[in-house]
């Protein structure tokens, strides 16, 4: 019998070793289911590719794999509002390299972005009602979220719960992982990342204003953020397949999209006056709740939190409203409430965290039509639908034609065009980028600029315009006569249309698209024709072009301070260009300075349906309705007309 006991005690052994391990390794906190049930329930991200086109969105989150798959080089031959990473928060599986990446980095994004608001939550409120909030808080913000959104909330949250419980001391390690945190920000979205740099800064400058430590001990704790920023960035560009050279162009580009997108895009639609309300409540609330929550905190890191919250509060608010229409105001709520979330539950009482959070979940669920049926019920697409196409390639693979055919149905190409730009260069204007995708037999060679609504400001219009000019031009333009936001198609990038209209001949059309081809330069230089310095809304005749090109250039512009604040705090005042009766159209300010094409040459021969030929008789700037009465204002500018010899036989 005894024989038998050991026997059996030492076939077991190792069974009683392995539960000895396991019960020595500690138990995940209990946010951590929170964590993964909540994310199983309302899991956002649909991996198939889109199958729509003529659609602007649709048409740069393809392009954006696209350039990474082929290898396009950020800040010489591709420049958008995303940066070389974006297409890692663009969960799509357009191809195997940059999809199974882009899967990886919008799920780890959504995990995290969850997980933090859990823990949060959990710990104020308990497991139960704590992940019940988390819940309705994925279902109603976090999962309708841009991946690219959760990014700044994450950086906020993680950067101003570190200087509470360090007391503005962060450990060089964390505050060097928040820097290249803030790196990645700078390369998946310029614009996100002009928070990031907020971030570190504030960072950085927390310990040196902590008057009590020996300056040795400041400077060692304010260098991490900026080390891991500035060398994350330089790490990620290159893991990005970029060089070094490109990084400068790439930064002064993108700084152009910042500060032109503010006039280029800045609309209002009627009938949303609420949503300002709901966002100045939310905002009050939320400043009470920072003027609360940092109470016993030094002077230092209190500062640095409440310029935390200030710069996340404006970044956000402009998000959300400077492009004014349904739904977009959400841009604000759902990043603010992301690092509210994850932040006041942490760091300050219940009744703190309320009035930090519940207004703006009220301003979120008044947006919509949201029910309260549509929260509890579960998503019809949840994770495990799409484990075929995350695990099996010859799911994905098939799933991709099916889609890319769909694209290609959907244009509606004739074999002729297809043969015309098989193998050949061909530049898709003026923004259906996703024909790259759908037809990888073309030699996709964009302009720099992707999608020529985005050409807010003269240096980027520039880029496109020498582009076109320059020996690498392609041989091909397809292009279609589309512009957004009631802008006029010729001005949309003034001086890109200009050179496009001297240098390419239309071969092929369509009942959609125009094909061009690339020729002879039948333009002259530019010789002047009269200039004068003009009030808004006073209008000036257009000056014979004597059979060739007349442009127009706007310049030195004399703005009113009431103006200048507006767009300072939001946006100023929409401006309009009238070009004769019936024809007014949005202006874009940020290149107004390059020549616009007024009148077009007699022998002009572009299809007069796929492009519009007329002669704009007059012109003048201003506000509605000044610029519709002619009825003088305080802005002035000067107004430059030049006429371009054009060679009709070349």
């Amino acid at each position: 019998m005894e024989q038998t006991r050991v026997r059996t005690r030492a076939a077991t052994a190792p069974l009683h070793a392995l539960g000895d391990l396991l019960r020595g390794i500690p138990r995940p906190p209990g946010w951590v289911g929170v964590t993964l049930v909540v994310a199983f329930m309302t899991w956002p991200i649909n991996v198939y590719p889109p199958h729509v086109s003529n659609n602007i969105d649709v048409s740069w989150i393809t392009a954006m794999h696209v350039a990474a798959h082929e290898g396009l080089s950020f800040g010489s031959d591709f420049n958008f509002v995303y940066g070389p990473l974006g297409y890692l928060m663009i969960g799509n599986l357009f191809y195997d390299d940059t999809g199974v990446l882009a899967t990886i980095g919008t799920s780890a994004a959504y995990l995290g972005a969850i997980a933090l608001v859990a823990r949060a939550l959990c710990s104020a409120f308990g497991l139960f009602l704590g992940g019940l909030v988390t819940f309705v808080a994925a279902r109603i913000a976090l999962a309708p979220m841009d991946r690219v959104e959760l990014l700044p909330g994450v950086l906020v949250a993680l950067a101003v719960v570190a200087l509470h419980r360090n007391r503005g001391a962060l450990p060089p390690w964390q505050s060097a992982a928040i820097g290249l945190l803030a790196a990645l920000c700078e390369l998946v979205k310029f614009s996100a990342g002009s928070l990031a740099l907020v971030v570190v800064a504030v960072l950085a400058l927390v310990p040196l204003l902590e008057r009590e430590r020996p300056w040795r001990d400041r400077l060692r704790l304010a260098w991490p953020p900026l080390a891991g920023a500035g060398g994350g960035l330089i790490l990620l560009w290159m893991l990005a397949g970029e060089t070094l050279w490109d990084l400068v162009p790439y930064l002064r580009n993108s700084i152009d999209f910042v500060l032109g997108n503010v006039d280029a895009v800045a609309t209002s639609t009627p009938g949303l006056g609420d949503e300002y309300v709901y966002a100045s409540v939310a905002i009050v609330a939320l400043l009470v709740a920072v003027l609360l929550d940092g109470r016993g905190l030094k002077l230092a890191p209190r500062l640095g939190i409440a310029a935390l919250w200030l710069v996340m509060i404006y970044v956000s608010f402009r998000h959300g409203f400077t492009r004014h229409t349904p739904g977009h105001a959400s841009i604000f709520f759902w990043p603010v409430l992301l690092a509210a979330l994850a932040t006041f539950p942490l760091t300050s009482s219940r009744a703190v965290a309320a009035l930090a959070c519940v207004p703006l979940l009220v301003g979120i669920w008044s947006l919509g039509d949201l029910k309260l049926g549509n929260v509890i019920a579960t998503p019809s697409d949840p994770a495990v639908q799409h484990l075929d196409i995350w695990t099996s390639s010859e799911d994905r693979h098939a799933a991709q034609s099916d889609i890319r055919e769909k694209l290609r149905q959907s244009y509606g190409f004739t074999p002729e065009l297809i043969d015309r730009l098989d193998g050949e260069t061909v530049h898709f204007d003026p923004h259906e980028a996703a024909i790259a995708w759908a037809y990888p037999e073309f030699d996709w060679h964009p302009a720099p600029v992707l999608q020529a609504y985005s050409t807010y400001t003269t240096h980027l219009d520039d880029l496109n315009a020498e582009f076109l000019a320059g020996d690498e031009a392609p041989r091909y333009v397809l292009r279609e006569n589309v512009a957004l936001d009631a802008r006029n198609v010729r001005f949309e990038s003034p001086r890109y249309v200009l050179e496009l209209i001297c240098r390419y001949r239309e071969v092929l059309t369509t009942s959609r698209w125009q094909l061009l081809e690339r020729g002879a330069n039948r333009c002259g230089a530019p010789e002047p024709a009269g200039a004068g310095r003009l009030r808004f809304g006073q209008p000036v005749e257009t000056p014979p072009s004597n059979g060739g090109l007349m442009v127009a250039s706007f310049e030195d512009f004399d703005m009113p301070l009431e103006d200048r604040v507006r767009r300072t705090l939001l946006k100023r005042r929409t401006q309009w260009i009238r070009l004769g009766p019936g024809l007014m159209n949005r202006f874009v300010p940020g290149h107004a300075a390059n020549p616009h094409v007024m009148v077009i040459p007699p022998c002009f021969d572009w299809s007069r349906k796929l492009f519009d030929p007329r002669a704009y008789p007059e012109v003048s700037i201003g506000w509605l309705p000044g610029v519709d009465t002619g009825t003088l204002q305080e802005p002035s500018f000067t107004v430059r007309f030049e006429r371009v010899p054009y060679d009709c036989e070349r």
